[in-house]
């Protein structure tokens, strides 16, 4: 029994700042310019940072509301809804490719399905809260480039960056297997149309084509062949997001380019789970939030009105939702079970050059001469280029040692490592963040996690590989501005900067959700404390106050949350990198700043992600990857002799 799968374009529309439609408007054209392909000459790179100055993302929040709008402006009233639609589900092309890349990936989503008028519709959590995106619009600035306006002209190089509009095709796939056939309506973003007509996929990447195949090559094979786009136009960057070359990658061909994935067992899980989800639909009555709705009172609007409602509203489910999760099962799981942490301060320590622990070194107290605060008055200004001249990095490359070194002169020698620590995982408070983060913005991020003596051990790649940073890290001044020296004195301007020594504190966090507890330990860089023994983060950016809480807030927040800093010490510099504001912001006043996320969302991403390892990891040498890539996430098989981060030497200390 092979699953044939057809893809038909139904219409376009483009989407208004609103979330209005106009109807039959098509993609802008692709600027098809030869000299825009190929290995660019210098004079024709494309700089993407220009025009994104002032750049925010406006794109966020469409969930179902322009493609109802669609559907309402081309159906006449009085036709059934199932007719209308002429579908069983009426999805969005996330919940397809997500379904079928599951297969492979391991990824683990949350998506709630809901039956009205004999269509499914399938929306997941993500979508449902999205909010506004951290990202600088680079992505943005090259689809800008590659794409000509609305009267067929290149776009200019300085012209502003804006996401609030955009084109979208409306498709209906059908997956046929034997007689059995399964059909979802939905909308898929467009970036481009070539002069054939032919649809067009435009990204970035600072990987070669061979690296993107490898790393990005399901996703964008199955976002490419779900939207029904023949080729991806793809933008290779630098550091410095420069493109300096753009290829062509037809998308038919992405399967035959050396990949370890086939597409007929992507679509063939893709079939089974709308198969699966059909199926409870008729039969059950409570599994996907279905008598929660039977209760609601039918208002008098057209149907499709109807279920526009029900996204826009976001009614909370008293049942819960479906989960796709390890072993690739569904589960029924309760949507409103909270997460809560607790935060267990261990103990503090002082990291040496050589990377030993001093167990109970404190940090530098903080100095609070209120002329360091405020709008600072000309001659108290911190200028953080002073100091910098005999400047070397030393502090990078203690992902573990100190911390092994400090449970080491802490813990009995006598007893099990998993006794002595008394927790899950040993990991560092980024890998926490990293997690967290997820919750709310696309991220990018590698982390291998090896279980040894019962104890999950998690390290990044950017831990593993840390080298010293060729750049001046202002920030570093900034703290000693900022602290007091070791005979309680402020230090001079032009004392030298270093970072080869500094404070950590130790953590043993739990997060709780229902009957079940995950414990994690690490330590954390402290910057100082205050008179009254309070942890203090201080950080230093040429951001106001504003603009810092729109882009910083998120990161900031879980790096004080996670540190146990009570409060941030943050200084405002200008263009010359001299500090002339600087403000106190409490740690948990942060959330409560009308922002696009909630703490808690983090906390049940974490929570989840932490859940998923363990559960993969369920005897000693077992090790795994943990992929980010934008939205997804990936648990991909390692070979634990590659997780030389994890010192035999202290492994040996425990029995």
């Amino acid at each position: 029994m092979s699953l044939t799968v057809d893809i038909k374009r139904i219409g376009a529309y483009k989407k208004l700042r609103d979330k209005s439609t106009v109807i039959g408007a098509l993609p802008n054209l692709l600027n098809e310019d030869p000299r825009r392909f190929g290995w660019l000459e210098e004079n024709n790179r494309m700089d993407l940072k220009k025009g994104c100055e002032q750049f925010q993302d406006e794109g966020y929040g469409d969930l179902f509301h322009s493609f109802f709008d669609c559907i309402l402006k081309t159906s006449r009233e009085g036709i059934p809804l199932k007719q209308v639609i002429g579908s069983d589900f009426v999805s969005n092309r996330r919940n397809l490719r997500l379904f079928a890349q599951s297969v492979l990936s391991g990824s683990s989503f949350v998506i709630r399905a809901l039956r009205k008028k004999n269509v499914i519709f399938l929306c997941d959590i993500r979508s449902e809260n999205e909010g506004p995106d951290e990202d600088p619009g680079h992505g943005y600035k090259f689809e800008q480039l590659m794409s000509l306006n609305d009267y067929g002209e290149p776009h200019g190089a300085d012209e502003a960056v804006s996401n609030a509009e955009c084109f979208k095709a409306v498709l209906r796939a059908t997956f046929k297997m034997d007689s059995e056939e399964i059909k979802v309506l939905y909308a898929a973003e467009i970036d481009a149309r070539d002069k054939d007509g032919k649809f067009v996929e435009i990204e970035t990447s600072r990987h070669n084509l061979k690296q993107w195949i490898k790393l990005r090559g399901l996703t964008v094979y199955l976002q490419s062949f779900l939207g029904g786009v023949s080729y991806i136009v793809r933008g290779q960057t630098t550091g410095n997001k420069i493109v300096v070359k753009v290829d062509k990658t037809v998308t038919k061909d992405i399967p035959n380019m050396g990949v370890s994935w086939e597409p007929q067992v992507c679509f063939d899980r893709l079939f089974e789970i709308l198969r699966e989800i059909k199926i409870r639909r008729e039969t059950s009555s409570h599994c996907i939030a279905h008598s929660y709705w039977s209760s609601l009172s039918s208002p008098r609007y057209p149907h499709s009105l109807l279920l526009h409602l029900y996204f826009i509203e976001r009614q909370s489910s008293k049942h819960g939702i479906i989960h796709w999760g390890t072993g690739n099962r569904f589960q029924f799981v309760n949507r409103n079970m909270s997460v809560v942490v607790n935060l267990q301060l261990l103990g503090t320590y002082k990291k040496r050059h050589n990377r030993s622990a001093e167990v109970g070194g404190l940090p530098c107290l903080l100095n609070e001469d209120p002329r360091r605060f405020g709008l600072l008055e000309e001659e108290d200004q911190m200028d953080l280029k002073k100091g910098w001249e005999e400047f070397n990095d030393e502090g990078y490359g203690d992902a573990f040692d100190s911390l092994f070194d400090y449970i080491r002169k802490t813990s009995q020698k006598s007893t099990s490592l998993k006794k002595a620590l008394g927790t899950d995982f040993v990991l560092t408070r980024r890998n926490l963040i990293s997690f967290a983060t997820k919750s709310v913005h696309k991220t990018s991020f590698v982390i291998r996690a090896v279980r040894r003596n019962g104890i999950i051990f998690l390290c990044d790649e950017v831990a593993e590989n840390e080298g010293p940073s060729v750049f001046r890290i202002y920030g570093h001044k900034f703290k000693q501005y900022m602290t007091l020296n070791r005979v309680g004195e402020p230090y001079d301007k032009d004392v030298a900067v270093v970072n080869s020594e500094y404070c950590r504190s130790v953590f043993k966090t739990s997060f709780v959700s229902g009957n079940e507890q995950i414990k994690v330990m690490y330590s954390a860089v402290v910057n100082a404390e205050d008179k009254d023994g309070k942890l203090v983060e201080i950080k230093s950016n040429n951001l106001d106050l504003k603009t810092w809480f729109y882009k910083r807030s998120l990161g900031t927040y879980l790096q004080s949350y996670f540190g146990g800093s009570s409060y941030i010490v943050k200084g405002t510099t200008n263009k010359d990198n001299v500090v002339y504001k600087v403000d106190k912001i409490p740690t948990e006043e942060m959330p409560k700043m009308n922002l696009s996320w909630t703490p808690q969302e983090c906390f049940k991403k974490v929570f989840d992600i932490l859940q998923e390892i363990k559960i993969r990891l369920e005897n000693d040498d077992d090790a795994i990857i943990i992929r980010s890539v934008g939205w997804d996430i990936f648990y991909e098989p390692e070979n634990a002799r590659n997780c030389n981060f994890v010192d035999p030497d202290f492994l040996r200390t425990f029995h």
